[in-house]
């Protein structure tokens, strides 16, 4: 059984992000976690505070139950269970203690399109959460829409270790839908002997699901992912959580010029 958390604003891009879960996770007699976080207004007084969080932890639970009723209404998923709840506090925080607190084994949560991957490395709730958090996370653009992954695109942090339990989300999701993975990585002027005895050790540890490994120039980061997506058919992003390069990049990337990376799926694997 696997334990799902779905944070939810009651957004249509949180709930995206819910049915793409449901659909991903269906043969692993799921049990999610519907979690809304909320905060109040600055400045408040005590007594402002306790009628508020009462008030807004009525409403949130009222949602939550009709969320989940129309999941079960839309996606029929074996063996499938809930649970919800509302808490108090910074969305980050509330997932973090959360998802640590109840052994969660994903979570899954919905972005914005645009800038979004931009801001993952640049400020954000799923920055931090990203970061910080214990179990993987998959980030899903509003406007995406549940495909099969059959092939993934890892792109994994070379400075980094790596070794095979870290890989386990993986390869839990690969061995499942028999997918293909492709490594992409930093092409050095000069590679070393490590970056060539990690990639060695990389292709051993991914086993059947290895494809290719493809190099990204260093001196056109943006147009080399750009152009690899725009050419290759990837159904999920997968990376190292803190990932240097991708972290530099991505301080001047603007998705706007190109649908071909924020439209993907994205899944984060911990450090």
């Amino acid at each position: 059984m696997k334990k799902i958390l779905l944070p939810t604003n009651f957004s249509q891009g949180a709930r995206n992000a819910a049915r793409y879960a449901m659909r991903l996770f269906r043969d692993d007699q799921p049990k999610f976690h519907l979690l809304n976080a909320y905060a109040l207004p600055l400045g408040s007084t005590s007594v402002q505070v306790a009628a508020l969080q009462g008030g807004i932890g009525v409403e949130a639970k009222k949602s939550l139950i009709e969320d989940q009723h129309r999941f079960t209404r839309e996606v029929s998923v074996y063996g499938a269970s809930f649970t919800t709840a509302s808490e108090f506090g910074t969305a980050s925080k509330v997932i973090l203690k959360y998802a640590e607190r109840h052994q969660i084994d994903f979570v899954v949560m919905g972005n914005k399109r645009g800038n979004n991957y931009r801001k993952l490395f640049s400020g954000s709730h799923t920055q931090e959460v990203i970061n910080k958090s214990s179990c993987p996370i998959i980030a899903i653009p509003e406007a995406t829409s549940y495909r099969i992954p059959k092939n993934l695109l890892f792109l994994p942090d070379l400075k980094q270790d790596l070794n095979k339990d870290r890989l386990t989300p993986l390869l839990e999701i690969a061995e499942k839908f028999d997918s293909r993975i492709t490594v992409m990585y930093l092409q050095e002027k000069y590679p070393t002997g490590q970056t060539r005895q990690h990639l060695g050790d990389l292709k051993q540890q991914l086993g059947d699901f290895f494809q290719d490994f493809y190099p990204l120039p260093k001196n056109n980061l943006e147009a080399g992912l750009d152009q690899f997506l725009s050419a290759n058919d990837i159904d999920l992003l997968v990376l190292q959580g803190k990932n240097s390069f991708l972290k530099s990049m991505f301080r001047k990337w603007d998705s706007r010029k190109s649908a071909s990376f924020s439209d993907r799926p994205l899944l984060a694997i911990r450090n």
